[in-house]
């Protein structure tokens, strides 16, 4: 048996939807902060997301913030710059 599988497609046509500089596969946390960075640098960026939200398995899953910068009685516990908001 071989370590290698293969899969043969024919040939199709794939139309082009956008021509940009970044593309993001995946709306959670990470890729909206990635498609962002990228946008505010100047790359002609697009995020896609296959489901109709953003935010990955935490919106997914319907958690809540679980890091926050105050405490439950709404005190400041995390000091520092902001570099900048989404």
């Amino acid at each position: 048996m071989s370590l290698l599988s293969y899969i043969i497609e024919s040939e199709r046509k794939t139309p082009i939807a956008a021509k940009v500089d970044v593309v993001v596969a995946g709306g959670g946390p990470a890729g909206v902060v990635a498609a962002v960075a990228a946008a505010r640098n100047g790359a002609d960026t697009i995020l896609m997301e296959r489901y109709g939200f953003l935010g990955g398995a935490s919106t997914a899953s319907l958690v809540g913030p679980t890091l926050t910068f105050h405490n439950k009685k709404g005190q400041v516990i995390v000091r520092g710059r902001k570099l900048w908001t989404i």
